[in-house]
């Protein structure tokens, strides 16, 4: 559970994917200080980024955020996809390594997706931003972790094709 970024409910999740849209939709909304690095990727200072979620904190105390910010973060990266080529963000050698040593039985905690609404365990994912509800679930591995869970989670959750 180091992620560089956890969004701990569903209102985080919201308001971070109506970012993402207006970024996407309108270079003029995305925080000040942000910059291009080549064609594809738009970097953003992480303060800047915790600027534009404003409004998701729940209290004066940032263990009542919706969301974590792993230390050391400095930056955001927003990767623009091209048409013509298929993309896959590679995750950190360190968390495959540490993935690497789950056992079966193991109990790891994963975010939630739309193909996991309904699912037993998880809460269905809303498109409203003020809903607090949980945007991650835990999931209990078999026999072979690797093979009948990370293996498949990853190729879904580091694809990024989606349109």
């Amino acid at each position: 559970m180091d992620n560089p970024l956890t969004l701990w409910t569903n209102r985080a999740a919201g308001v971070l994917g109506a970012l993402i849209r207006d970024w996407s939709l309108d270079p003029e909304t995305r925080p000040e200080g942000h910059r291009m690095e080549g064609d594809r990727t738009c970097v953003i200072p992480i303060d800047a980024f915790r600027a534009a979620l404003t409004g998701l904190t729940e209290g004066p105390d940032p263990d009542q955020n919706d969301y974590h910010l792993r230390d050391g973060i400095d930056d955001l990266e927003l990767v623009f996809r091209r048409p013509d080529r298929v993309a896959f963000l590679m995750p950190e050698v360190e968390i495959m390594k540490e993935q690497s040593t789950i056992a079966a039985g193991d109990k790891i905690r994963v975010p939630a997706l739309y193909a996991d609404a309904g699912r037993t365990g998880s809460a269905p994912i809303t498109h409203a931003v003020n809903d607090p509800g949980p945007a991650t679930y835990d999931v209990r591995l078999g026999e072979d972790p690797l093979q009948t869970f990370l293996d498949p989670y990853l190729a879904s959750y580091c694809c990024m094709q989606c349109k």
